[in-house]
């Protein structure tokens, strides 16, 4: 029974990971079609291409990822100290404080 628990939480997170990244994707092209329809726009002056331009190099947003890990430690941590095993549970009592700082940073 504990595989089964397992399976679908492997599932359950991979189908999650999946709609987050296509969520990223279709947001990420529709701004790069509102970026690129300004820019050959030519009623632009200088300073707004300039601008246009710095925010396509924008940087990965590490914040979100470093959240999105907290609230999977915290998730994880929970499921550990639902566990009967004396091991897993004192792991969670470790993982779980540790997503919720992450989380709160």
């Amino acid at each position: 029974m504990e595989e089964f628990f397992i399976f679908v939480g492997f599932v359950f997170s991979l189908v999650c990971g999946l709609v987050v990244a296509n969520l990223w994707a279709k947001h990420r092209q529709d701004r790069l079609r509102v970026l690129d329809e300004a820019l050959r726009n030519g009623d632009v002056d200088p300073e707004t291409k300039r601008a246009i331009l710095d925010s396509l190099q924008a940087k990965f947003p590490l914040r979100k990822v470093v959240f999105s890990v907290g609230w999977i430690a915290i998730f994880l941590g929970i499921g550990l100290l639902a566990s009967n095993d004396r091991d897993a549970f004192f792991a969670g009592t470790i993982i779980a404080p540790l997503g919720f700082g992450i989380v709160t940073l």
